[in-house]
């Protein structure tokens, strides 16, 4: 179950430092395309190492953590998925406004830290 935790909270943080990469690319139209392809990697990432860990037996405690991950997760993915909507207008558009995502991708990277530092809580119980 581990492994399936790594791989999730190891894909948040790519996540996150790709998103910090996209305040640098602020007029670069094919780097923010590299950039949109490598989140819609590394959630898929993530989905590999959740359809690890979901079918394993978890104690209830656990079981209370990982779902309050999950209620946490949704709104972030949504978040998320709005932000890389936002970029690949702005890319297909032809638009030089790039920058017109920093807002939110400050707010993404710090609710991408907070999921993961739940998923280190998770790690941590399941290394016991």
């Amino acid at each position: 179950s581990i492994q399936g935790l790594d791989r999730m909270r190891e894909a948040l943080h790519e996540m996150a430092r790709a998103d910090a990469e996209s305040a640098i690319l602020a007029g670069d139209r094919s780097g923010a395309t590299d950039l949109i392809e490598t989140i819609d990697a590394e959630w898929r990432e993530f989905d590999a190492g959740r359809a690890t860990y979901e079918p394993l037996p978890q104690t209830a405690e656990e079981v209370a953590l990982w779902r309050q991950f999950l209620a946490d997760l949704a709104p972030l993915r949504e978040r998320h998925d709005a932000l890389v909507a936002t970029l690949r207008s702005i890319v297909d558009s032809g638009s030089p406004a790039l920058p017109a995502a920093a807002a939110a991708r400050s707010d993404l990277a710090r609710a991408l830290h907070a999921a993961e530092l739940q998923l280190d809580e998770l790690i941590d119980l399941n290394a016991r």
